[in-house]
């Protein structure tokens, strides 16, 4: 017979991540939905010269507004269980 360590229980669990407390919730909801409509609203604003190089840098900056937005708003929402 070969000796083993005695089994104990299982490994303690990592705390999961949890919903923020209602101010942080507050906060990231007013950004996140400020982030989104300005991600459309700087496609309200004209262009003088319209430069195609302008146009590129309008859509990747109202991208990562709207992907920053959009992630502000899902973290608000917490867990569904």
């Amino acid at each position: 017979m070969t000796a083993t360590a005695p089994q104990t229980d299982r490994a303690p669990r990592a705390e999961s991540p949890r919903a923020p407390n209602f101010l942080a919730r507050v906060l990231l909801t007013v950004l996140g939905g400020a982030l989104t409509l300005a991600a459309f609203g700087l496609w309200l604003v004209p262009v003088s010269g319209g430069m195609p190089m302008l146009f590129l840098m309008k859509l990747g900056i109202s991208l990562v507004m709207l992907i920053a937005g959009m992630c502000c708003l899902v973290v608000t929402r917490g867990q569904r269980g």
